[in-house]
């Protein structure tokens, strides 16, 4: 998610004079040294929550009768006064479930992760913030490698890709080092094939692919990137990969008709140091928009779970459109 608050609002009026550039400025000015943040359409609601899927195949995906979506909403946070919740990021740890996400602070103006935790998936205590930073962060990418558990979430606003480890996991998160430099949104870690990888946009719509024989990096750049330019179809992840019968499937925002409309499926059939191919496992969305309730006016993430009777639990999070 990328930052729509109040201040926004009350600026728009102002961006036929002057751009969403300037007033982007005034948001940022004297917080610290970052980026300029890419701002939404100032048309789109910002009323993200959190939903459960269930499903034999990722393309099977429905409710689950025995809980009501949204399962999370901005008013589950107790404390800071949250804007809206997103980017879900689930993990299942023994009996437990944690849900991480993206909760946007009213008070700093800026995202942080927060945690909620659940034994049965539809009633979840939120546990409060377990990372924030100087600069705005969303999509806590969360993975476990052995033993540890490590965070990659998005941290644009600071210049770069960064890497967290669990001190004490769930709440206890700790900066190991700095990834890669630069203005990337949504950033994928993945291991496949021998080499980490980190699938990640440049705004508004470019991918780009990086990779590592180690965790710790140095990321070397895919000589095929920018891999699309300025295509809003398939560049922007939107979440948590998976390996299925050896395949990776990657999940991509498809914002033709809009920021944060549906969620594709890509299947990549090439991947070393010197190639790269994919292709679309459907032609029709794996998430979209249901027209009416939380989440009516689009959805733009996925984090999947394959449970030990092979079905898929996923975490998701929908817009409600606006009026409702």
């Amino acid at each position: 998610m990328l930052i729509t608050s109040v201040f926004k609002r009350a600026l728009s009026p102002l961006l036929p004079l002057v751009g969403t550039g300037f007033i982007s400025s005034v948001l940022l000015a004297g917080c610290f040294r970052a980026q300029p943040v890419e701002l939404e359409s100032p048309r789109a609601p910002s009323n993200w929550s959190i939903g459960i899927l269930k499903g034999a195949t990722l393309h099977a995906l429905e409710e689950r009768p025995e809980c009501t979506n949204p399962i999370f909403t901005k008013h589950g946070v107790v404390a800071p006064e949250s804007e809206f919740v997103a980017d879900p990021f689930l993990i299942k740890e023994g009996s437990r479930w944690h849900l991480f996400f993206e909760l946007f602070n009213k008070l700093t103006n800026k995202g942080e992760i927060g945690l909620a935790q659940s034994e049965d998936l539809c009633s979840w205590q939120y546990q409060g913030v377990v990372l924030a930073e100087p600069f705005h962060l969303s999509f806590p990418f969360v993975f476990k490698v052995g033993t540890n558990y490590y965070m990659v979430p998005e941290s644009r606003q600071a210049g770069a890709i960064r890497l967290y480890q669990a001190k004490s996991f769930p709440n206890d998160w700790a900066f190991k080092r700095q990834l890669l430099t630069g203005q990337y949104s949504d950033p994928t870690a993945v291991f496949f094939n021998g080499r980490w990888w980190i699938f990640t946009n440049q705004a508004p719509y470019t991918l780009m692919i990086f990779s590592s024989p180690t965790l710790r990096g140095p990321f070397t750049p895919h000589p095929q990137n920018p891999i699309y330019r300025d295509d809003p179809s398939k560049a922007r992840p939107a979440g948590k990969p998976v390996v299925i019968d050896g395949d990776l499937i990657r999940f991509v925002q498809d914002n033709r008709e809009g920021y944060g409309k549906r969620v594709r499926a890509m299947k990549v059939t090439r991947l070393t140091t010197t190639e790269f191919k994919e292709q679309e496992l459907s032609s029709e969305p794996l998430l979209t928009g249901s027209g009416s309730g939380w989440n009516g006016f689009g959805m733009h993430h996925i984090s999947p779970v394959h449970l030990p009777n092979l079905s898929w639990v996923v975490a998701v999070d929908g817009n409600q459109e606006a009026g409702q």
